[in-house]
């Protein structure tokens, strides 16, 4: 998720991702596959987007090829500082949220929002909701519902039932899980999420700055 970042002047102008190094940017981890990212958005201290990696597999009938899709956001680590005084980090965050939906036999692309406030004096989000719905109006939201602290790394993670309800089409998953980090000297939050519901699934990021 954390990476040093420079943004590029305009978005699209950069080799934006080399590879994926950590598990909630994708199932590509340590599968030592070329990855092909494709950056949606940028500020002075993230970049996100969607990645894919070619995956093949021999049956019977021959061979078949198809693509392993996730979503990414990284950028700069949070300062030594930050690090230091995480309760200190507080504000109102706002940004953007995205995924990918499998219902049924259909792939979708989610867009939507995402908010949280920082709590001052104690290192934890307050209000923390995610909402996306593809172009057919299908929901996938995530709502807080309980206590999410931040660990000595500046990140937080999200358990469905536990302290988030993660939900497709309105119907609260049957499991689900991610992360919210802190970024640079906490004027960004951003993280991953992942779940599962009756055979149907999404993946979304999500990304915020004060």
């Amino acid at each position: 998720m954390w990476s040093h970042f420079t943004p590029p002047p305009q978005p699209g102008l950069e080799p934006v991702l080399d590879k994926v190094d950590t598990p909630f940017e994708g199932a590509a981890t340590n599968l030592n596959l070329p990855v092909t990212a494709f950056e949606i958005g940028f500020n002075a201290f993230q970049e996100w987007g969607f990645w894919e990696v070619p995956m093949t597999f021999m049956s019977d009938s021959g061979s078949y090829t198809y693509m392993l899709q996730g979503v990414y956001v990284h950028g700069n680590r949070p300062t030594p500082e930050a690090l230091g005084n995480l309760a200190g980090i507080s504000g109102h965050y706002t940004g953007n949220a995205w995924g990918l939906l499998q219902m049924g036999g259909t792939k979708s692309i989610l867009t939507g929002t995402m908010e949280a406030d920082l709590v001052l004096g104690s290192p934890t989000a307050q209000n923390f909701k995610v909402l996306t719905q593809d172009s057919s109006g299908n929901r996938v939201d995530i709502f807080q519902t309980g206590a999410i602290t931040f660990d000595a790394n500046g990140e937080a993670d999200l358990f469905h039932t536990s302290n988030v309800d993660m939900q497709i089409g309105g119907m609260s998953a049957n499991t689900g899980r991610g992360t919210l980090g802190v970024f640079d000297n906490g004027a960004a939050v951003g993280g991953t999420a992942g779940m599962e519901y009756s055979g149907d699934a999404a993946v979304v990021g999500f990304q915020g700055t004060k």
